[in-house]
């Protein structure tokens, strides 16, 4: 239950204000007598309201209340008074309240109080704790009175002079107050007190060291809480080692809070003594005691927890000594009793919590573990890879790739540092243990014989997969380390168990070497012949069509991604395109895998285009097949269009590509013709899905005509695109591009679809039928309104259009570039809200400006007095709080402030004009405006806009100097070493 922390003075039933006026002074003896009577008076009252605070089910009125009235008490300095009287009481929640007060006042440093007195509080505090530990008050008493102890010695006046020490004197009643009791005595001490008393220690050292953890270490407090605490480390090291020592006559409990508070303050001094040796040193003296508590079946528990956080945050308190006791702990006769069940398939709260211990031992060890691969150890890491069932809930096999990723990565070093010399004797038998764990990896990624996989969950096949991912990434690691080696061996499990019949451990092995893929590419000869090896086989295909079920979806789909994978490889042997490409096109058939496998199909016939040429009209066959089947979807036909383009575009010349493309298009315009039908009979949605989907098919056949990258593709001054039939063809395809526009100018798909179409072409030097002229693209922005659709990608196209062609644009290219600004400026000042316009829309206007300097800047300054309309929105934009607005803008002033030859009358004309104003706004956003990520952004233009413009330092001066500048809470002197820093 939380304490009450509002105060309200107005409350009916705080204390009267005279009374909660008084001083502390008056907290003596006579001032004592009033507090007794007073709450004599007040007595029956603040039970009920304690009671009632901590009362399940009260109103929270009336706990708002309740709580009112209490902090009033806890407060006032009569609050030091009723908090020990509350110590006193026989009801342990009025106690709690007591310690809780203590513990509020001790942490308040606004009253204005002796410390003497605290100090006196203090000391009646400390009676009443060995009282209450006398009495083995709850634990939740003595705990809430030990954080009071700990506020006290947290005050800042406060100074500790062994306060452990004396702590426990006063416990075990020495009467004695010198301070010079050796270790050795405070030892013996320690072995006098009872189990109760030395738990209420244990709580105490805990609750100091929790709340130290919570102060700064940054500031000079907190290293003097430090330092502080560092002096008390001895003695906390004999109290935690007396405890984790006793008996086991005295229970596991004292054992087990010893061992809590060991690992707390492991935990903190990972934080601020990992770079101190001194400190360090003295704290490992516990570690030995604390390994010791793993081979005790009450305390095993706790202690594999604490040593897994350990390893985890301070592995560097465990010496080489710790790591030896450790290593034997976790190879003892019960480390493989739990091993045994663990490998038989038993995940529980005993076999997990040892996995992860023993597999975060494996990562802090991993160089010593490496050099003795045959040891029981590293036997028993091996093992977590062959544990039996599929643990993908527990991560049993998660926890064990990781650390063998590490291992492999270990060996690669020293593979790498012993190059040229003789390998350590070792190695040889831990490139065994890798083989072992390639193996074992690899049955541990295989899908459950049927009907295995069908009853899992969800989450538990989401786990499944992720488990394959750091499968993969573990034998991408290992392919640095093993290299072909690795391959041949994946290579030969597939080709095993596919003649064993085993499709899983198939699949399994396919799915590895789709991960190798990139790693893979290479003129090796022995990968070259175990892919031909393992694609010639015959049956591997056959495998994936015999396959039912679950496991024949998930084999085909495996082997159409490696097909994917694999493209670069069948360029190189083209004879086996005929059975893949008959694979692909059977997948087609099955709807979950359809999607896949047309990819697949257009990433083969993109990859190897110039050998399936002799195959067009087989692929037309089929296309005009597929696309005739309602039951084929829109994204499959897109795909294999898209395929079939990118084999017509390796055709010789333009006049094959006329012939074979006006037969890919005539599918297209039927598929738009059919859709326009339904339009005017007003089946409005499947209307929007056909005009989508035709326009999509042009986007794949204009990307698909693109010349690889690869290929050479210059300007062979063909006029068969511009003339006759050639242009015939491309003004069918504006045609169908406007028609589009028109009836369909709010719908998002077709404007973005329309974009890629255009963008299509800009790429290309040579002409072809996707390379429009320039006035295509104008009429399509112009066209475009404030109600059109993605308006920003239309005009981010139209900066693209510009900046693919050549830096010295023609006539057209200067008329289109100043009729888009022109139009884009009408939309944007259509409206005098300037909040109302979408950021993305005057970003990508922005942009358009952008590309126009400096080759269009001509056609920039025809706008004439309307260009400083787009000027000020620019400036605007760079004050603006949207990032896309603010970058687009500084970007747009960096790149207008080079000097380009014969426009730099133009560029000087524009910083006249607009560089005070541009001053202006980088000095506001400099100076606070803008947010501290964007500070760089800022920086931009400024730093080119001093070199760019003499003037701007005057410029800059005035800026700061205006009354509504930020940097007008500074002085005159600070602004002017300011600008003075950015003139070095």
């Amino acid at each position: 239950m939380p304490p009450p922390l509002d105060n309200n003075p107005g409350s009916s039933r705080h204390l009267p204000e005279r009374l909660a006026r008084r001083s502390f002074n008056d907290v003596g003896n006579a001032g004592v007598a009033r507090a007794a009577a007073l709450a004599a008076v007040e007595k029956a009252r603040l039970l009920q309201d304690i009671l009632k605070l901590y009362e399940p089910g009260a109103s929270a009125r009336d706990l708002r209340s309740t709580q009112d009235a209490l902090q009033s008490i806890q407060r006032s300095d009569l609050g030091w008074a009723y908090a020990n009287a509350f110590l006193t009481s026989p009801i342990e929640i009025v106690r709690y309240f007591g310690a809780l007060t203590f513990t509020l006042k001790f942490n308040d440093n606004s009253n204005i109080v002796h410390e003497e007195h605290v100090a006196e509080v203090y000391e009646k505090v400390v009676d009443s704790f060995v009282q209450l530990v006398e009495a083995n008050d709850s634990a939740k008493v003595i705990r809430k009175l030990c954080s009071a102890l700990v506020a006290y010695y947290l005050r800042p006046s406060v100074t500790w002079d062994r306060i452990v020490m004396r702590l426990i004197k006063r416990l075990a009643k020495v009467l004695s107050k010198a301070v010079s009791t050796t270790i050795e005595d405070l030892s013996t001490l320690v072995e006098t007190l009872d189990d109760t008393t030395l738990r209420s220690m244990l709580w105490f050292v805990e609750a100091l060291v929790h709340d130290l953890a919570q102060v700064d270490t940054s500031s000079l407090q907190g290293y003097q809480y430090h330092q502080k605490l560092s002096a008390e480390l001895d003695d906390i090291i004999v109290l935690l080692q007396g405890a984790m020592e006793l008996p086991l006559s005295f229970g596991s409990g004292i054992a087990l809070e010893g061992l809590g508070c060991f690992q707390t303050l492991a935990t903190h001094a990972s934080s601020i003594w990992s770079q101190r040796c001194l400190e360090v040193d003295r704290l490992r003296a516990l570690v030995p005691t604390a390994i010791s508590l793993l081979s005790l079946p009450d305390t095993v528990d706790e202690a594999t927890e604490c040593f897994t956080e350990i390893l985890q945050r301070f592995p560097n308190l465990l010496n080489s000594y710790s790591m030896q006791l450790l290593s034997e702990q976790l190879t003892s006769q019960a480390s493989q009793s739990v091993m045994n069940t663990l490998f038989h398939g038993t995940y529980d709260d005993e076999t997990m919590p040892f996995a992860r211990l023993l597999v975060t031992f494996g990562d802090v060890a991993v160089a010593d573990i490496a050099q003795t691969p045959r040891s029981q150890i590293t036997q028993q890491l091996s093992d977590l890879m062959r544990c039996q069932g599929y643990d993908w809930v527990e991560e049993v096999s998660g926890l064990a790739l990781a650390f063998w990723q590490n291992y492999v990565t270990f060996l690669t070093d020293m593979t790498c540092s012993h190059e040229g010399q003789a390998k350590p004797e070792w190695m040889p038998y831990a490139h065994a243990r890798v083989l072992e764990i390639v193996e074992a990896c690899l049955h541990k990624a295989c899908w459950p014989p049927e009907p295995g996989a069908l009853v899992w969950q969800e989450y538990e096949i989401d786990n499944f997969h992720s488990f394959r991912k750091e499968a993969q990434e573990l034998f991408e690691t290992t392919y640095i380390y093993m290299g072909v080696e690795l391959f041949v061996n994946i290579v030969d499990f597939a080709l095993k168990s596919q003649e064993q019949g085993q499709r899983n451990r198939l699949e399994a092995s396919i799915f590895i070497l789709n991960g190798l893929s990139e790693s893979s590419i290479s003129t090796s000869v022995e990968i070259d012949r175990a892919l031909s090896t393992l694609f010639t086989s015959g049956t591997m295909f056959d495998a994936a069509e015999n396959a039912r079920g679950f496991l024949s979806v998930q084999l085909k789909l495996t082997m159409v991604e490696m097909i994917t994978s694999y493209t670069w490889f069948y360029e190189k042997h083209p004879i086996l395109l005929a059975p893949l490409l008959n694979f692909l096109f059977d997948a087609l058939r099955n709807p979950k895998i359809a999607n896949v496998s047309s990819l697949a199909i257009k990433s083969v016939c993109s990859s190897c285009r110039k050998h399936l040429v002799s195959e067009l009209s087989t692929f037309f066959q089929l296309c005009t097949t597929l696309l005739s089947q309602n039951s084929m979807g829109p994204n499959v036909r897109e795909q294999i269009v898209g395929g079939i383009a990118s084999i017509v575009q390796a055709l010789p010349s333009d006049e094959a590509r006329y012939s074979h493309l006006t037969t890919l298009l005539r599918l297209t315009y039927h598929e738009f013709a059919v859709a326009i039908r339904r339009y005017q009979n007003s089946e409005m949605v499947a209307a929007n899905q056909g005009v989508v989907h035709a326009m999509r098919l042009l986007v794949s056949i204009g990307k698909a005509l693109q010349a690889p990258d690869h290929v050479s593709n210059p300007i062979n001054g063909s006029t068969f695109w511009s003339c006759e039939i050639g242009a015939t063809l491309q003004m069918n395809i504006c045609r169908m591009m406007a028609q589009a526009n028109k009836l369909m100018r709010s719908n998002n798909q077709v404007i973005e679809a329309i974009c890629q179409i255009l963008r299509a072409g800009y790429s290309e030097i040579a002409p072809g039928p996707f390379t429009f002229p320039p006035k295509v693209t104008v009429d399509f922005v112009l066209a475009s309104a404030m109600g059109t659709a993605r308006l920003e990608s239309i005009f981010e196209t139209a900066a693209a259009m510009l900046a693919k062609k050549p830096n010295a644009p023609s006539v057209d290219l200067q008329d289109a570039a100043y009729l888009m600004l022109n139009h884009g400026r009408g939309l944007l000042c259509s409206t005098n809200d300037v909040q109302s316009r979408d950021p993305d829309l005057v970003a990508s206007i922005i942009n358009l400006m952008e590309k126009m300097v400096p080759h269009y800047m001509e056609s920039m300054m025809r706008l004439g007095p309307q260009v400083d309309e787009l000027f000020s929105i620019s400036l605007q934009a760079l004050a603006d709080q949207h990032v896309i607005l603010k970058h687009a803008a500084a970007h747009f002033w960096v790149i207008s402030m080079f000097r380009f030859g014969h426009v730099a009358a133009n560029v000087q004309l524009v910083l006249n004009a607009f560089g005070p104003q541009l001053c202006d706004v980088l000095a506001f956003q400099a100076a606070g405006q803008c947010a501290r990520n964007q500070v760089e952004t800022i920086a931009e233009p400024l730093k080119k806009l001093i070199p760019a413009q003499p003037q701007a330092r005057r410029w800059l001066a005035d800026s700061l100097d205006k009354p509504d500048s930020p940097s007008s809470k500074v002085g005159v002197e600070q602004r002017r070493i300011w600008i003075q820093k950015i003139y070095q």
